[in-house]
């Protein structure tokens, strides 16, 4: 089955100290909720398929020896 158009919005923003030691980083993915089929298996049992996840996101904290 046909899957319908869709547009995946994923963001990142990172700050960095002065010497770069330390980043944060705040990171989005599919900023928009879309629901799409990463994996979609048309079967003669019945049709299988899995969506991709919806949004989310987090932060990733960083420092380098």
């Amino acid at each position: 089955r046909p899957q319908s158009a869709y547009q995946i919005v994923n963001a990142a923003l990172t700050y960095k100290t002065a010497g770069e030691r330390w980043s944060i980083t705040a990171y989005g993915q599919n900023l928009l909720s879309e629901k799409y089929f990463v994996n979609y298996l048309q079967l003669s049992t019945g049709d299988l398929g899995r969506y991709a996840q919806r949004a989310n996101g987090g932060l990733r904290v960083e420092y380098a020896f």
